[in-house]
């Protein structure tokens, strides 16, 4: 079954599921990115946004590229994508496979020229926790939240942690030097 690509009208917040494209004017937040990516397009008065999955199609990608440039990626000074880099790649079906991949789709949507940035979060995804609830035993976080928050004419990206689809603890920051350029 091919879920369809969902287009939500500019907001000031947005709140992205899998296969979710938006704009924001504040604040757009990515809900459980376990092997997906959140991209983040930097607009003068707006952030365009979609959730990634692994399972995206070659056809849904290109839904998705279409509606970010209708909603005004053509706008975007540089993109940023942020999600698990080693658990999207392997995916067995995604069209992404490498950075390169990220890359080669940026430049197909917005031009040579496109600033593409990408933060791997892997790290932060393949974290363990002791829960008091079972005398202290470690369990693997499932997925995290991403959250981008327009800053002045930055981009402002936050995670919290997410076990059995419940998000949990506080928001933290994802450092800009993280980031790496496509």
């Amino acid at each position: 079954m091919v879920i369809p690509v969902t287009v939500h009208a500019d907001a000031p917040n947005q709140i992205l599921p899998e296969y979710q494209v938006g704009a924001a004017t504040e604040r757009c937040t990515f809900p459980g990115i376990a092997q997906c990516f959140a991209i983040v397009g930097q607009c003068p008065d707006k952030m365009v946004c979609a959730h990634v999955s692994p399972g995206t199609t070659q056809d849904q990608m290109g839904e998705i590229f279409t509606a970010l440039d209708n909603l005004g990626g053509a706008a975007a000074s540089a993109w940023y994508i942020v999600g698990p880099c080693d658990d999207h790649f392997q995916g067995n079906h995604t069209v992404w496979k490498s950075r390169r991949h990220v890359k080669k789709t940026f430049t197909k949507a917005f031009g040579k020229d496109v600033k593409t940035f990408l933060l791997d979060a892997s790290a932060e995804r393949n974290v363990k926790r002791p829960d008091a609830r079972v005398g202290g035993a470690l369990f693997k976080i499932n997925a995290i939240d991403i959250r981008a928050m327009k800053m002045g004419i930055g981009v402002n990206f936050t995670y919290r942690e997410q076990v059995t689809q419940v998000s949990w603890g506080p928001w933290q920051p994802l450092m800009i030097t993280k980031f790496s350029k496509l």
